[in-house]
């Protein structure tokens, strides 16, 4: 047993809503403002711009002239990087196309020849499909699809 008393912690008393009326602003008066010091401006640096003549293109670079006078500045830089890797002698992979058409995903032939049909995004597969394209429609009509009603939102 110790012969001290136990420590007692102070009960917090709530302060909610007393700072509100001890705050005071005070708004000087239109004389007693600062008025700011006019920093003097230095004349901006003189720039001449130099215009040099265009690189030669050479003739084995696949950049043909651009047909209209204006071109954005990311289609410039485009080609002239194109151009100087071209001169560098740096090789870079030519983009093919798989196939030149775009292909069913059923029977992987073209889909624009061999009668296949389209209805709001759904492709029909005369080659793959068991039902007929009118079976097929009224299934993806029941389903909902097609043209929105003029009350519905997106």
């Amino acid at each position: 047993m110790g012969t001290t008393e136990p420590h007692k912690f102070p009960i917090q008393i709530s302060t909610k809503g007393s700072l509100i009326h001890q705050v005071r602003r005070r708004i000087l008066p239109p004389d007693e403002v600062k008025h700011e010091v006019p920093v003097p401006i230095a004349p901006a640096p003189l720039v001449r711009f130099v215009t040099a003549p265009a690189p030669d293109l050479a003739l084995t670079s696949s950049i043909s002239a651009p047909a209209e006078s204006y071109l954005p500045y990311s289609t410039k830089h485009y080609r002239k990087r194109k151009l100087e890797a071209e001169q560098a002698g740096e090789f870079r992979r030519q983009y093919n196309k798989k196939l030149p058409y775009r292909s069913c995903n059923k029977c992987f032939e073209d889909r624009n020849t061999g009668g296949h049909k389209q209805y709001y995004g759904n492709w029909w597969c005369p080659f793959k499909s068991s039902e007929s394209y009118e079976e097929w429609i009224d299934a993806l009509k029941l389903k909902g699809y097609g043209k929105k009603k003029p009350n519905e939102k997106s």
